[in-house]
């Protein structure tokens, strides 16, 4: 409730400081807002008063408090990824320093250890919750721990239903009888290849981005030694892999592999190289 009084004036600058927090994990990124002052100008010849008011009302009127705003954090993408695709900007990003299940969805088979997510489940499946759309991308830095000779896992970008016409698949992933693949799919049809771009046990970073030409893009490469060869595949699949809806889709298939996952970023883009 807001409410006028007659006093004496008072003199000063009324400064209103808007509190701001840092950009932690699953934070969207969004735009910094500084705030214009409001400054009340002082008097040039209005005497000093030569006496304390005494205040008529013992109630506190009711104030709004400040709004907080997030700054814009600056995050420049790797040059990997700068070398095949245009203008990326980075839009979102997840640390897994906590997991967060109002972003992911998950069959509650992982855990957070040392700020990195352990991911082992036998045929079980971590996605996230929002969609990946044309002109859009993800990052995400990834090692296979315990790997055999047999097993199954794979980080792809789902949409449709497998199987079917619509179904559409682009990834990476590891099969017991084919071995290490770019996995690529439409309805019942693979056409993917076999790989051999990871060993266990070394932090990769994977990129997957979508153009609005039916263009994928496929990055993989070391994530701490920046002289080793990227592996990329990029190709333009067609009007039917345009307008899709894509969910970043996580699957291991032998619980005697696990998947350690940190630094998830979601980017926008201008092309695809």
């Amino acid at each position: 409730m807001n409410s006028k009084r007659t006093i004496l004036p008072l003199f000063g600058v009324l400064i209103i400081a808007l509190a701001t927090s840092g950009c932690g994990p699953g934070n969207l990124f969004g735009p910094t807002i500084t705030p214009s002052p409001t400054v009340t100008p002082l008097p040039t010849n209005t005497p000093m008063p030569t006496s304390t008011p005494t205040a008529t009302s013992t109630s506190t009127p009711s104030m709004t408090p400040s709004p907080t705003f997030t700054p814009t954090p600056t995050i420049a993408p790797p040059s990997q990824l700068s070398t095949y695709i245009d203008g990326a900007s980075m839009t979102y990003y997840d640390s897994f320093d906590h997991f967060s299940p109002e972003q992911w969805n998950t069959q509650a088979c992982q855990t957070v250890d040392n700020g990195v997510l352990e991911f082992a489940c036998a045929n079980g499946d971590l996605s996230r919750k929002n969609s990946l759309h044309d002109g859009e991308g993800l990052m995400i830095d990834f090692k296979t721990v315990n790997q055999t000779t047999s097993f199954l896992w794979s980080l792809a970008l789902n949409t449709g239903t497998w199987g079917q016409p619509d179904g559409k698949t682009f990834g990476l992933a590891d099969d017991s009888k084919y071995g290490q693949e770019v996995n690529l799919a439409q309805g019942a049809k693979w056409f993917g290849f076999v790989t051999n771009w990871t060993k266990p046990d070394v932090w990769y970073r994977l990129a997957l981005a979508i153009d609005e030409n039916g263009r994928i893009a496929i990055l993989v490469w070391e994530r701490d030694n920046p002289k080793a060869a990227i592996r990329k595949y990029i190709n333009t699949l067609g009007k039917d892999w345009s307008g899709q809806s894509w969910i970043f889709d996580i699957n291991d298939g032998d619980q005697s592999v696990t998947l350690d996952l940190d630094n998830y970023y979601q980017f926008t883009f201008s092309k695809i190289k």
